[in-house]
Parts: C-alpha cells; sequence; structure tokens
C-alpha cells in the first residue's frame, strides 16, 4: 500500500497553505513612500493563530504516523530482495551441478530461470530504493510541519509582545517596544527557516517520483521477463 497516501499529500498541501498564511513574508507587499516603513507581519487575529496551529500539529501526527508505516514497509520490501537472493543462489547451485554433469539442455533451463529471477530481483530492489525515498519525503515532510509550528509560536508570542504595547507606560515603552522589534525578527527568521524546510520536503517529494519512475520500467521488464 503506498505511503503517500490522499491523506499525507493533502497534509503537505495543508502545511503550505497554512505556512503562507502565518507569515507576511510569503505575500507581495504594495510599494510604500520612500519615507513610509513597511508592515511586514501584519497583525493577526490570536484565534486564527491558534487554530492554524492545531491543523499542524493534525499534520504532524500524521507525518509521525505515516512514517511508522513506511519504515515497516521498508524492512518488509528488504526482507523479500533477501528472499530472493537466497532463491538465486539455489538456482546458481544448480547451473554449476548441471555444468558438472554436463547437461546443456539442464543448464541453458536453470540460466533462463536465474536470468528472469534477477530480474526480479532488480525489481525488488527498486522497490526497496523507492520505500527509502518514502521515509526521507515523510521525515522531510514532518520538520517542515514542525518548522511551520514553530513559526506560528513565534507569531502567537508577537502578538502578546505587541498587546505589551498598549498598557505600557512611558518608562515601560522604550523595552517593549525592542522586545516588538525582537519578536518580529523572530517571526521572520521562523518563516525562512519553514520555507527552507518545505523547500527540502519538496525535492524529497521529486525524488520519491523518480524512484516510482525507475519502480514502473522495472515492473514492465519483469513482465517481459515472466513471459
Amino acid at each position: 500500500m503506498p505511503v503517500q497516501s490522499k491523506r499525507s499529500r493533502g497534509a503537505l498541501l495543508a502545511l503550505f497553505v497554512l505556512s503562507v498564511a502565518a507569515t507576511a513574508s510569503a505575500q507581495i507587499l504594495p510599494v510604500a513612500g520612500a519615507t513610509d516603513l513597511y508592515d511586514l507581519i501584519p497583525a493577526r487575529d490570536r484565534a486564527g493563530i491558534e487554530s492554524e496551529r492545531a491543523a499542524i500539529r493534525q499534520t504532524e501526527a500524521a507525518a509521525d504516523a505515516d512514517l511508522i508505516q513506511v519504515r515497516a514497509a521498508l524492512e518488509q520490501e528488504r526482507g523479500l530482495v533477501e528472499i530472493k537472493k537466497k532463491e538465486i543462489g539455489v538456482i546458481k547451485a544448480r547451473v554449476d551441478q548441471a555444468k558438472k554433469a554436463k547437461d546443456d539442455a539442464q543448464r541453458a533451463q536453470l540460466e533462463a530461470q536465474k536470468k528472469a529471477q534477477e530480474t526480479e530481483q532488480a525489481l525488488l530492489e527498486r522497490r526497496v530504493e523507492m520505500r527509502e525515498r518514502e521515509r526521507d519525503f515523510t521525515e522531510a515532510r514532518k520538520k517542515a510541519a514542525e518548522a511551520d509550528g514553530a513559526a506560528l509560536d513565534r507569531e502567537l508570542e508577537l502578538v502578546v509582545q505587541r498587546e505589551s504595547l498598549r498598557g505600557a507606560t512611558a518608562e515601560q515603552l522604550a523595552q517593549q517596544t525592542q522586545r516588538v522589534r525582537d519578536g518580529e525578527r523572530a517571526v521572520l527568521n521562523a518563516a525562512r527557516e519553514a520555507a527552507a524546510k518545505r523547500a527540502e520536503a519538496q525535492q524529497k517529494d521529486a525524488a520519491l517520483f523518480d524512484s516510482r519512475i525507475k519502480v514502473l520500467e522495472a515492473q514492465f521488464a519483469a513482465l517481459a521477463a515472466r513471459g
């Protein structure tokens, strides 16, 4: 059963959409005047951010569940390769026996069997590679979700910091303003990290599709060898 299920793809898409919504850096800003200052992180409703954070936690949980599935599938595929290697070893031993007995007909038949089984082994090895790419993509997807969650956490902290400005005294204002500025830096840095993690996940996704193309071609070869 493919590990990259509709749920997984939906989770990745949701992860991307939520990340875009969570950071002003992902939006195209209108041109400001020469002396104007950009509002790089527009204020957002706390409840909306918290809702997005809860959705990201679900994405992380889905990635954890998929990791358990893909790791189990990988071990099963590796086991099938080892079984096939042993089967080929048995055929090779019989080929050697046929050589010693100078039974050319039996030897030719066994050589054909060995070649067909080696084609099957190549397919199984491609399947192992595919499962490894599934594992890599799922791990990257989880890291991207974690980074998105961290960006939303920084944004929630910024909400609190901005709210503190409202009740600040004249003496507190400078200190609270600096905290807000530090919070804005933290949000944008976290958003940049999240964007990098999403890009890594997309690269792993592309690699997964490459491996599936190889499995497809290996399946065609195996079908041809089976006659």
